[in-house]
C-alpha cells in the first residue's frame, strides 16, 4: 500500500518541534510502501532542472519525481531481473549517475551491474539499457570518478580484495572494462571509496583510511594511509575543505564518533579529530553514523536513527550540530534503525534521505547550504557529483531533440536543440552492423553529412564540445538515408506557405485559437491536412521534404511551444488516448490562468498519482498504468470526472 499522506505531513510538521523531531529542517514530502524495506538513496537533476530521487529496495530500483517536493511522483520500478539474471532479495544497493545515466548494483544475489537511461526521465520514461554480471555478479558499492570517465565497482565477489574499473567516458551506456586489480598489500577489502583525478580514498574497513593512485588502473600505486582514535570500521568519507581534509563515518562498533582525517598531502594523510553530537540526549547510547556528504563546510549525514543531521564543520576544532530531520523518533538508540541514505546535491536545495523502513524524505532546510557547481564550470575543488553526476551537466551536456532532412539520396542535413555553453559538437556515424565511426564536427547546432551510402540505415552518436571538456555521446539516434519522401520535426519561425501533415493525434479535442501548447519530443499536434501558414508562424508538424530540396537550412532551435489555431472549445477538458505509445494527453480548453489539479484514480476511487499544473499549459502528456480508471480534475470550486476507456 502506498502513503501519500499531506494530513500526515502537515502533523508532523506541527508537531515535531515538540517532539524533537526537526531543527532547522521541515518535511516537504515523503513516499512508502509497506512490504518494501528500503536502503540507499541518490538523485538526479536532468538538463532542464526537473529533480528525481532514486532509492532501493531489497528488490527494486525505485525512481521519482520530485520537481515538486510536496508531491513526489512514483515514475518506474526495477527488479535486477534480465535474461538469464535472477533479481535479488538484497538488504544493500548502491547508486551513482553519469551524465544522463544511473548505475546500481546490489550486494546479494547476481544482478551484477545494471544501467538505465535517463535520457527522456522529463517524459517520465527511465530504461534498462545494460545489465550484465560477467565481471561479477554483486557488489557492496560504486563510484564515478567523473573527470577521468570512471567508474568504479567497490566490494565485489569476484574482486573482493580491490577494485573493478570500467571506462564509461565516451559510452555510458556500454561500460567498457578497464582493469580488475587486486589491492591485498594495501589495507585488501574496500567496503566503499570516494575516487576524483584517479586518487582513491578508499574506506578500508578496520584497516583504515588508504590513498592510491589509480591513474593507471591495471597497476595502482600506494601512497598513504592512516586510521582514526577509535579505530573503528572506516566505513565511508567524503572530503571538505577545498579538498584538505576528510569526514570520516565508522560505522563498526555502533556509537563511533565521526573522524576529521587531514588529506592536504595524499603521500602523507594523518588523523586529526573525532566529534558526535546525538539528536536523543536523554537516552542511552550514541548515534552510529552511515554516509557523509559534504557541501562546503556542512556535512549531512545518514545517521541511522538519529535520521539525517547536517552538522557544521567551519571550525574542525568544534564541530556542532545545526540541523537535523529524526526519521526514527525514539527514546533509545538501538543499533543500525532509520536513516540509510540522504542526497544534498540538487541545485534547488533539496535534500532527500531513505529510511529503511519508512521509504523516501523530501527536506528543506533554512540552513544556507551550497551547491559547490553553482557557476556550471569544474573549477576549483568540485564534488563532482553537483547537478546529477557530473559538475556542468546542468549547463553543458549532449544535445538532444534532432531532425532529420534528406537532401539527396546520398546527404543529409541534421539539425538540434542548441545547448547551453556548448562551443561547438561532435557527431560520429556509422552503417548499422558496423564496428567503425567517421566523426565530423560542427560549431552551430547544424551539420550537412555527404557520400552516404543511398537506403542504408545508419547510426549517430552526438556530443558537445564545452571549451574545457567533450561531453559523453547521447544516446545513438538511428536514420535510413535517401528515402526523399521521409516524415521529419520541424518547429520555430518557418517560411509562409501550404504544407502537409501526417497526424499521429488525432481526436475531437479542441483548443483555444492562440492557445501555447507544450509537447515533447516526437509528438505531433493537431492540425489540419494540408495546413497553411503566414511568414514567421511558429508551429510542429511532420511535413514531406522531397529529394534535393534543403527548405529549412539555418534552423536554430527546436522550440518548447508552438501555436495552434484550431475551433473553439466545447468542453472544459477533452482527452486524446494514444494506446501505441501507451500514454494519454490532458487537453485544457480553458482560457483562464487559473490552476488545475489532476488525480489519477483507480476503480476504487483511490489516488495514483496528482500533479499541479497551470492552464497555460494546454496539452498535458501522462503515462498510462493499467490501474487508471477515471481523471478528477479540480479547478476552484469546480470539479471534472472524466472516465478513462
Amino acid at each position: 500500500m502506498h502513503k501519500y499522506s499531506t494530513i500526515l505531513i502537515a502533523l508532523l510538521t506541527s508537531f515535531q518541534a515538540l517532539f524533537g523531531q526537526a531543527l532547522n529542517m521541515t518535511l516537504e514530502g515523503s513516499w512508502d510502501n509497506t512490504s518494501y524495506s528500503f536502503n540507499d538513496c541518490w538523485g538526479y537533476t536532468d538538463d532542464f532542472g526537473n529533480e528525481y530521487a532514486i532509492i532501493g529496495s531489497k528488490t527494486r530500483v525505485i525512481f521519482f519525481d520530485i520537481k515538486t517536493p510536496t508531491s513526489p511522483v512514483l515514475l518506474a520500478e526495477f527488479t535486477g531481473s534480465f535474461p538469464g539474471i535472477s533479481g535479488a532479495n538484497s538488504i544493500w544497493r548502491d547508486f551513482k549517475t553519469y551524465d544522463r545515466y544511473a548505475y546500481a548494483v546490489a550486494d546479494q544475489g547476481s544482478e551484477g551491474l545494471m544501467v538505465f537511461d535517463l535520457s527522456d526521465i522529463h517524459n517520465g520514461n527511465i530504461s534498462k539499457v545494460f545489465q550484465s554480471n560477467s565481471i561479477f555478479t554483486r557488489a557492496h558499492n560504486i563510484f564515478i570518478d567523473v573527470p577521468e570517465g570512471r567508474l568504479y565497482i567497490i566490494g565485489s565477489d569476484t574482486q573482493n580484495n580491490g577494485l573493478i574499473v570500467y571506462d564509461i567516458k565516451d559510452t555510458p551506456s556500454v561500460p567498457s572494462l578497464m582493469a580488475s586489480v587486486s589491492l591485498a598489500s594495501y589495507g585488501g577489502y574496500v567496503h566503499d571509496a570516494y575516487v576524483q583525478n584517479n586518487l582513491a580514498y578508499c574506506s578500508s574497513g578496520f584497516d583504515g583510511l588508504f590513498v592510491i593512485d589509480m591513474s593507471n588502473p591495471a597497476s595502482p600505486n600506494f601512497l598513504s594511509f592512516d586510521e582514526s582514535a577509535a579505530d573503528g570500521y572506516n566505513h565511508s568519507g567524503w572530503p571538505f575543505d577545498n579538498g584538505n581534509k576528510m569526514l570520516v563515518a565508522e560505522e563498526v562498533p555502533t556509537g563511533l564518533r565521526l573522524a576529521i582525517f587531514d588529506i592536504s598531502n595524499s603521500n602523507n594523510i594523518s588523523y586529526l579529530s573525532s566529534f558526535r553530537d546525538p539528536v536523543n540526549t536523554s537516552g542511552s547510547g550514541n548515534p552510529t553514523y552511515h554516509n557523509p556528504y559534504m557541501l562546503e563546510d556542512y556535512a549531512v549525514i545518514s545517521s541511522y536513527e538519529d535520521g539525517i543531521t547536517i552538522m557544521n564543520l567551519t571550525d574542525t576544532n568544534s564541530p556542532f550540530r545545526e540541523a537535523h530531520y529524526d526519521t526514527h523518533p525514539n527514546s533509545n538508540y538501538n543499533g543500525t534503525d532509520g536513516c540509510w541514505g540522504a542526497y544534498p546535491y540538487y541545485p534547488s536545495g533539496t535534500i532527500i534521505g531513505s529510511d529503511i523502513n519508512t521509504g523516501l524524505y523530501i527536506l528543506s532546510t533554512t540552513l544556507p547550504l551550497t551547491n559547490t557547481c553553482n557557476n556550471g564550470i569544474q573549477d576549483d575543488f568540485e564534488i563532482d557529483i553537483d547537478c546529477g553526476g557530473f559538475c556542468n551537466t546542468c549547463e553543458c551536456s549532449a544535445p538532444r531533440d534532432f531532425v532529420f532532412s534528406d537532401l539527396s539520396n546520398s546527404s543529409i542535413q541534421i539539425d538540434w536543440t542548441a545547448v547551453n555553453t556548448a562551443v561547438g559538437y561532435e557527431v560520429r556515424y556509422r552503417e548499422s552492423g558496423a564496428s567503425t565511426w567517421t566523426t565530423a564536427t560542427t560549431n552551430i547546432n547544424m551539420i550537412t553529412l555527404s557520400g552516404l551510402t543511398p537506403s542504408t540505415t545508419y547510426e549517430f552518436q552526438f556530443r558537445s564540445d564545452c571549451g574545457n571538456r567533450l561531453t559523453p555521446y547521447g544516446t545513438s539516434v538511428s536514420y535510413t538515408i535517401g528515402s526523399c519522401e521521409r516524415s521529419i520535426e520541424l518547429a520555430g519561425s518557418q517560411m509562409s506557405g501550404i504544407y502537409v501533415s501526417q497526424q499521429f493525434i488525432r481526436s475531437e479535442a479542441n483548443l483555444q485559437i492562440g492557445s501555447d501548447v507544450e509537447y515533447l519530443t516526437g509528438d505531433s499536434i493537431i492540425l489540419e491536412n494540408p495546413f497553411e501558414v503566414d511568414a514567421n508562424t511558429d508551429f510542429l508538424a511532420e511535413v514531406n521534404t522531397p529529394c534535393g530540396i534543403a527548405t529549412f537550412t539555418g534552423q536554430n532551435e527546436v522550440l518548447n511551444f508552438t501555436h495552434i489555431a484550431p475551433s473553439p472549445p466545447e468542453q472544459a477538458f477533452s482527452l486524446v488516448v494514444n494506446k501505441d505509445e501507451n500514454v494519454f494527453y490532458l487537453v485544457s480548453n480553458d482560457s483562464s490562468e487559473e490552476f488545475f489539479q489532476v488525480e489519477l484514480l483507480d476503480k476504487d476511487g483511490r489516488p495514483i498519482q496528482n500533479s499541479k499544473r497551470s492552464t497555460k499549459s494546454k496539452l498535458l502528456k501522462v503515462p498510462i498504468t493499467p490501474e487508471l480508471n477515471e481523471i478528477s480534475i479540480s479547478q476552484g470550486d469546480k470539479q471534472y470526472l472524466l472516465p478513462f476507456k
